[in-house]
């Protein structure tokens, strides 16, 4: 075992935290050592603020292994004993079959969501579900998934302690499991993804025994049959709000793993799985998603995720539009219907700008008036920017907005492959323009009914007709009057 010490010590309610629970251990004459595992640790070895904190148990009660359960109970009494607010003690199950193999205790102390689990050691048979018994601390570093997240914090000797080559391996920026890969994926195959997520997020390079591993086609059907979709779109959804969304992707590529990680799913109305068919993203349509990221270069996971989706399904049927991404993203990655509805909204919107839209000539800055107004060869190019502007709106509750008009124009330039300045460059002059920016929330001159009545037209496809080319109007000239419309609608 390698010790180290934290290159920053403890915040002062994380010492609370740690007082809390030795107070804990000399109150009820516990035999329990105690020790930060994973995430926590490599954070703030890495000089990173962190509230992912998981307590590991060893030791004994009444003959046999500590259990976060157990512990987190005389946790409670504490708390109650000793007039601290006192914390719900949740629990979450253990589940084999989703690589969850000990059941966990979580509450909080202090303000933060503490996580209880004693360490363990997994042995294989026959079965890919392991027997789990209590383990050492080195036991328990390797089966974790990778040597930068098995390294401990003892809050009793304030050292951190390495049983794998967790510490080089984070100053050297080595992605590298404890065990050999094959071993670690087999018990958990998420940890493949979780090794693209690490090695993206940190700018490590990979081991190349990981390499060589995630192109196992065992790997590979062990992680469609055995993890979850969730689990699958927690990961991802990770990956792709950052920045290291592009390197994330071209692993998922290089693994073979991208038809995995993508999938459309339908659903009963009972919301079980019926179905599921690899998104087969052709060469171009690969290279197409990660040109269009690239060149955006957003954080945002609506926008990545749009990108992605947006070359795969450029053509399809308006109709089919929102269930097959509903299928990929909501159902395939399980991410939530809001941010999949932005998607749509994004998509739907880019539709409304015709083809042609990048190549035409029109001027913002140009001013219409009652008087100046002609029929120019901008106009339709304004009406379509204004009724994509319209329709790019997302209704919120407490009849809020959120406007994609921004958004939208982004992923049509760089999904008809031209080059994204342009499109930022227009929303700059749409931003400075006080008449374009309120062209989202602008209403009409006068309603449908109004013009039934004032132009004495019968309902139907004439008013549909008055109604757009008022429209038209409204986003040329700015203060239009009832009057102004009816006089050119009459002409």
């Amino acid at each position: 075992m390698k010790v180290a010490k934290l290159p920053i010590p403890p915040t002062e309610n994380e010492m609370k935290i740690f007082k809390t629970l030795i107070g804990v251990n000399d109150t009820f004459g516990l035999k329990c050592t105690l020790r930060v595992a994973g995430g926590w640790v490599r954070d703030r070895l890495l000089g990173h603020q962190s509230n992912d904190i998981d307590i590991a148990l060893e030791g004994m009660h009444e003959g046999t292994p500590m259990t976060g359960s157990v512990y987190s109970h005389f946790v409670a009494r504490y708390q109650e004993e000793h007039g601290l607010e006192a914390s719900h003690i949740g629990t979450i199950k253990a589940n084999p079959d989703q690589s969850k193999h000990l059941e966990t205790a979580t509450m909080q102390i202090c303000g933060i969501d503490i996580d209880f689990v004693n360490l363990r050691c997994e042995e294989y048979a026959t079965s890919r579900i392991p027997i789990v018994r209590p383990g050492t601390p080195g036991e328990d570093a390797h089966r974790r998934d990778l040597t930068i997240n098995a390294l401990f914090y003892n809050i009793h000797t304030d050292n951190v302690e390495d049983f794998t080559s967790g510490l080089s391996d984070l100053s050297e920026k080595i992605v590298r499991t404890p065990l050999p890969p094959l071993t670690t994926f087999y018990d958990d195959p998420l940890r493949l993804l979780r090794c693209v997520r690490f090695a993206c997020r940190f700018g490590c390079v990979i081991d190349p025994v990981i390499l060589e591993a995630a192109q196992d086609a065992d790997i590979h059907r062990v992680l469609r049959d055995k993890v979850s979709r969730s689990r699958i779109g927690i990961e991802t959804s990770k990956m792709l709000a950052s920045k290291s969304a592009i390197r994330s992707l071209e692993l998922f590529r290089s693994f073979g793993i991208e038809k995995i990680v993508f999938e459309e799913c339908t659903l009963t109305k009972k919301g079980k799985l019926t179905s599921t068919k690899p998104v087969d993203f052709s060469d171009e349509q690969w290279q197409h998603s990660l040109d269009m990221i690239r060149s955006i270069d957003s954080d945002s996971l609506e926008l990545n995720l749009t990108c992605i989706a947006a070359p795969y399904l450029q053509g399809e049927d308006e109709m089919k539009l929102d269930g097959r991404l509903q299928n990929i993203l909501t159902h395939g990655l399980s991410i939530s219907a809001h941010i999949a509805g932005v998607s749509v909204i994004i998509l739907r919107a880019a539709r409304k700008l015709p083809d042609n839209f990048w190549d035409m000539k029109f001027d913002l800055k140009r001013k219409y008036t009652n008087e100046t107004y002609e029929e120019g060869s901008d106009h339709p190019a304004r009406t379509a920017l204004c009724e994509m502007m319209q329709y790019a709106v997302e209704k919120v509750a407490k009849n809020e907005v959120r406007e994609l008009w921004r958004e939208t124009l982004l992923i049509s330039c760089t999904l008809n492959k031209i080059d994204v300045d342009r499109a930022r460059t227009l929303i700059v002059d749409i931003e400075a323009d006080d008449f374009f920016v309120k062209i989202p929330t602008m209403k009409p001159v006068l309603r449908g009914d109004e013009l039934t009545k004032l132009l004495e037209l019968p309902v139907g496809p004439a008013i549909k007709t008055a109604l757009q080319a008022q429209f038209m109007l409204q986003c040329q000239i700015s203060n239009l009057t009832s009057e102004d419309v009816l006089r050119f609608l009459k002409r």
